[in-house]
């Protein structure tokens, strides 16, 4: 982890995959700026928390247990015949908490109708957050604490072999077995194996026994 000066021109900041730098003092408006001028750094993950600004660029690794792990959800959302809205790594930032993080990927589910069709997320105008994030941490673990505080009711977190699930309660997050979306289902354990199995399969072959396995669990 690499610490700049608040006055470093980021303009000129080149990360390497798996580096994280962090900005302390930053503004809210620097902050927003700075969403606009990375805003072509689809890979680069920013997170805001009250004046301290974490700048992330993944390695490949963790893109392409991303993508699994969401391709894996999006197939569970089909078999259980959910309505979903994909937002991927769009940034959830509330200027009334002072804080802003984006995702591996989120789904809106039960709150799905409430953002189709909408172009940016506005949550301290009334949006809901995402009802599940999904975090890879095989890079840096994110604050779980941010998701808290921004309503987020779900978070899935990988590491590189275990899938967490985590549920929000009041005072924070519960690890659990299961997901309240598919109640009854043991995915953490389910995903992980399947995740695990990119290592020596493709991905067609992966999603095709994940399928199976869901299906024989109906």
């Amino acid at each position: 982890m690499v610490t700049l000066a608040p006055t470093f021109p980021l303009h000129q900041l080149r990360l390497a995959p798996g580096s994280v730098v962090t900005l302390s003092q930053v503004s809210w408006s620097a902050y927003e700026a700075l969403l606009e001028t990375f805003g072509d750094r689809p890979a680069l993950r920013l997170t805001y928390d009250r004046g301290t600004l974490h700048l992330q660029m993944p390695l490949p690794k963790h893109e392409k247990a991303k993508a699994l792990l969401g391709a894996c959800l999006t197939l569970l959302l089909d078999e259980w015949d959910l309505e979903s809205e994909c937002l991927g790594s769009t940034t959830l930032k509330s200027q009334t908490l002072n804080q802003g993080i984006e995702p591996d990927d989120c789904f809106y589910i039960t709150h799905q109708a409430a953002v189709r069709g909408k172009d940016r997320l506005d949550l301290d105008g009334g949006d809901p957050p995402p009802d599940l994030a999904i975090e890879v941490d095989n890079t840096s673990p994110r604050d779980l604490r941010l998701y808290h505080r921004l309503g987020v009711p779900e978070v899935w977190v990988y590491n590189g072999e275990i899938l967490i699930i985590y549920h929000r309660t009041a005072t924070g997050y519960q690890p659990s077995p299961t997901s309240q979306f598919f109640p009854g289902l043991p995915l953490a354990a389910a995903i992980a194996e399947h995740l695990m199995l990119n290592q020596t399969q493709g991905r067609t072959a992966i999603l095709k026994r994940f399928r199976a396995w869901v299906q024989s669990q109906r």
